[in-house]
């Protein structure tokens, strides 16, 4: 069946070849089909070929020259060991983390670390989420906030203990009460003027 599909699909290829190559209708139907069966003999006695070379190839010894064995195979055994611990606390983030100048939102943004990007521990401030880095970006220090870093724990670390700075917002002023002065009326009637 195999045989008699590739003889079908020489015979069309044969025929589509010759009706490219510019062969005429007026040419005899036997030339064409000499053709083809030319063309086909020549296909099947390439098949047989290979079929043979193939056999033999797998029956004849080669005088491929063996590769010497070794007498003493050596073993290796890869054992995981521990990454070498720095004496230097490194911290990185998952997602780019801002970093401030105190342990809050409202302080002043003074860098960005982005996702993937390494910086010092310089201190800690236990009880939150943050840590000191150096700054990557300036001299000085920053606040990182640890919700996206690979690590929190630095208590292996002898690191100082960092000291919370002043709140950005300033303290409001109390209202003044009943009795109290007014500040601006007060220098109204100093210069003269009644309000």
């Amino acid at each position: 069946m195999k045989k008699l599909q590739s003889t079908l699909i020489l015979f069309s290829s044969v025929a589509l070849v010759l009706q490219a190559c510019g062969a005429s209708p007026d040419q005899s139907r036997e030339t064409i089909e000499a053709a083809a069966n030319t063309a086909i003999a020549q296909t099947e006695q390439a098949s047989q070929l290979l079929t043979a070379a193939a056999s033999t190839e797998l029956a004849t010894p080669t005088n491929t020259p063996e590769l010497a064995q070794p007498s003493d195979t050596a073993t290796i055994t890869l054992t995981p060991t521990p990454a070498a611990s720095s004496s230097v606390p490194y911290v990185w983030v998952s997602v780019d983390t801002n970093c401030r100048a105190g342990p809050h939102g409202q302080h002043k943004l003074l860098a960005r670390l982005i996702a993937g990007q390494q910086a010092e521990v310089v201190a800690v401030f236990p009880g939150s989420e943050y840590v000191v880095i150096k700054n990557p970006y300036a001299p000085g220090n920053c606040w990182l906030w640890l919700r996206y870093a690979n690590t929190t724990d630095f208590s292996a670390y002898s690191l100082p203990i960092a000291a919370r700075p002043p709140d950005p917002n300033p303290t409001a002023t109390p209202f003044p009460g009943p009795g109290t002065p007014n500040a601006t009326y007060a220098a109204l009637v100093d210069q003269g003027g009644v309000p």
